[in-house]
Order: C-alpha cells, then structure tokens, then sequence
C-alpha cells in the first residue's frame, strides 16, 4: 500500500527575460547564484536533523516518502514518492497523504519568497498524482506530464494548481481542510474561483504563520511587502511597454497584464485588513 504521490511542476514567470539580459559573466554568474540558492533552500529542508525530527515527531514524513528535487532551466519539479508500506486503514492514509500536502505547501513559502527577494521572480505551477520519478536531472513519468499541463493549461494566472483529480478526490480535500483547522485554526490553505480550479492559497497561509518571535513578524512583513512591490513594478514595466508606439507584442503584453491583474486582485483580497500591503 502507498500513500497519495505529490509530483509538482513550477514555471519562474519572467525567467526569459532576465536570461536575455544576461550580457556578461558577471550577470551569469549572479543569476547563477541564485539558481543555486534556490537548490539550497530544499537541500536544507532534507538533511539528517530534519529528518530525525519527523522520525521523533507525530507523523515521519520519511517513512512514507523519497523526495526528489530537479531544476531543469526556469522549471522547478519537486516529486513526493510515495514508499511500499505494510497495511494501513485507509482513513489513516489519507491522513498523512493530506498531512504531507500541508508539509508541502509549508515548505514552499521559503522558495517563493527567495524569487521575490533576489529577483522579483514570481511563479505559475501544477500538482498531480500520477507517478513521476526523477533520477538525478532526468524527470520522468504521466505525473510530470500532468502536472507541466495544469501549469500551462489550467492554473493561467500565477498561482499553483491541483490536478481536477486531485481537487475531486473529497476525502482527501476535506481532510486536509481539517488539518488547516486543527494546526491553525483556518478553513482551508486552498482557494477555488469562479473557474472552478483549486489552487495553493500561500498568501492566508503565510498570514496564519505564528508570530512568537520579532524576527516571525518581520519576515511575513517582508514577504507581504516583497509580493505587493513586485506586483507594483510588473504592473509599471508592463504598461511602459505598451504605451510605447509601434509595439508589435500588445496582445503578448496585454495578457501579461491580465495575468498580474489577477494577482494584485488575490494579493489586495487576501490583505484587505492590512492596508499597508494593498495596492
């Protein structure tokens, strides 16, 4: 038996665009460093003292999963496998199959904020259970497929989408939802619009972080300046661009627009209370 698999396919909006810009070794090399710090953020949440403390704790991630981490240009693709384990109810493996989903969008917010904060880099992604395997930089499996789909197919604006299996799959959902209630008092860290398609909604996440600590508030202050400025200047550049005469990529531009609309629209919602993050 084996719990859900998580294969997660994310795309770094704008990473073209800077590619192109890159002129000299300098550049390279900085933009280079980033890559790699981005490989760094997930090395870190897999080392032996990580993994001792899920082995310590309530549920031992680890036990149940192999997790496997591949870059591959601007597209991140992170797969949660799923081990060969002795039987267990079935109510407990949607359990920690709606648990590790919650780990995963936790573990998440780090990497989100390191493309606002080192290059104002903003993500688009799709999650699916299907297999996948990644072995070294070869990813591989109808799981990558799906998930590269809802990517470009179905999330559209810049948010990270689940497969319309895994949104349909009600216990699983409901429970996870559970689990958001439970660990912090919320309904749920999953958003769905008028389109029908559940996304990630790590903005009420990281808004429902705990604040026991000043350096706790100052890095969701941080974060939630980080998204609004990096909306404001995408929304600035864009609209310079298109007032520009002759341009022959308007209709390219406008659907940019479109798409950085929506997401100062879901950032100004989920905000609404917090009027030094609005925009």
């Amino acid at each position: 038996m084996k719990l859900e698999q998580w294969v997660l396919f994310i795309d770094m909006l704008g990473y073209r665009d800077i590619n192109g810009e890159i002129k000299d070794l300098q550049k390279a090399e900085d933009f280079i460093k980033f890559m790699k710090s981005n490989i760094l953020i997930f090395e870190m949440q897999d080392t032996d003292k990580v993994k001792e403390g899920y082995k310590n704790g309530t549920y031992d991630l680890y036990a149940f999963y192999d997790i496997q981490i591949a870059f591959v240009s601007d597209s991140l693709i992170i797969n949660y496998l799923p081990k060969e384990i002795a039987d267990i109810p079935e109510e407990v493996r949607i359990r920690h199959s709606a648990n590790t989903l919650f780990i995963i969008i936790k573990r998440l917010q780090t990497f989100l904020y390191n493309c606002l904060k080192e290059k104002n880099i903003i993500v688009r992604g799709g999650i699916s259970s299907k297999f996948c395997l990644i072995d070294g930089g070869f990813a591989v499996g109808e799981g990558l497929i799906e998930a590269y789909t809802v990517e470009s197919k179905l999330a559209v604006y810049p948010r990270i989408c689940l497969s319309n299996e895994i949104a349909s799959n009600k216990k699983l959902i409901d429970t996870f939802n559970q689990l958001c209630v439970l660990i912090y008092g919320v309904d749920s860290f999953l958003a769905k619009e008028d389109d029908g398609v559940l996304y990630i909604d790590y903005l009420k996440h990281n808004l429902s972080e705990p604040e026991h600590t000043v350096l706790h508030v100052r890095v969701k202050a941080a974060f939630f300046m980080l998204h609004k400025t990096t909306i404001e200047t995408k929304l600035k550049d864009i609209q310079s661009r298109l007032d520009l005469t002759g341009s022959d990529s308007i209709r390219q531009l406008e659907s940019v627009k479109d798409k950085i609309i929506w997401l100062k629209e879901y950032h100004n919602k989920t905000l609404s209370n917090y009027k030094e993050y609005l925009i």
